[in-house]
């Protein structure tokens, strides 16, 4: 067991090693950024087959279920919208233009600012939830019962994955406490995977969290 917690935990902070990597310390970001991802694509699979489940256990534990996709919408509604009045009430004229700006410079993903807000609204939200919430929830239920603990452990590698990319174009302090808000986010998400909604909810979701938060950060480089 305490060799399947330690693989387990290795697995969970191997995003958050690939954010600070590419974005961070911006390590040959093309190359780092894109083998990283590719993990994220490769590792559960590689996972799920060494546990030797089948085509349709893989497609169940990923949670790929019909659904309506209301809850979807309707969670990404009330997320998109708290983060657009976070912005407003509190953030607004408080983060410094110059930093975000410097950052997408360095990355040369400013000139092609709403690009890239695509992209990493339906593309990286979707590797994302595959990992985070297809892949790692149900590792997690494996090793606890209690969904409230698996959500949680879920939200705080979550959580520290973008703490590795913030932290580089806001003040720490703002840092820490939009990760914590996106912890939150991801306990969210991970609940209603662990309670069997299905991850379509949960990628709707939170490519309208996304586009919000990129709604806010085109307001603050503007």
């Amino acid at each position: 067991m305490r060799t399947k917690i330690l693989l387990l935990i290795i697995i969970s902070l191997l995003p958050a090693v690939v954010s600070l990597a590419a974005v961070n310390l911006e390590i040959y970001p093309a190359v780092t950024y894109g083998a990283g991802k590719g993990l994220m694509v490769l590792v559960p699979i590689g996972v799920w087959m060494w546990q030797r489940r089948s085509r349709g256990e893989m497609m169940r534990q990923a949670g790929l279920v019909r659904t309506s996709g209301s809850a979807g919408v309707g969670l990404g509604v009330i997320m998109a919208g708290a983060i657009i009045a976070g912005y407003y009430l509190i953030f607004r004229g408080q983060i410094e233009a110059g930093q975000v700006i410097g950052k997408l410079k360095s990355l040369g993903i400013l000139e092609y600012y709403w690009v890239a807000a695509v992209y990493f609204s339906l593309g990286n939200a979707f590797l994302e939830e595959y990992y985070f919430r297809s892949f790692l929830v149900s590792e997690y239920m494996q090793v606890t019962d209690n969904k409230i603990y698996a959500a949680a452990a879920n939200g705080l590698v979550f959580g520290v994955h973008h703490l590795a990319v913030l932290v580089t174009v806001v003040p720490f302090s703002f840092a820490l406490g939009l990760s914590v808000c996106t912890a939150v986010a991801g306990f969210v998400w991970a609940l209603l995977r662990a309670r069997g909604v299905s991850i379509i909810d949960c990628y709707i979701s939170h490519v309208m969290a996304d586009l919000a938060v990129f709604y806010a950060g085109w307001q603050i480089i503007c």
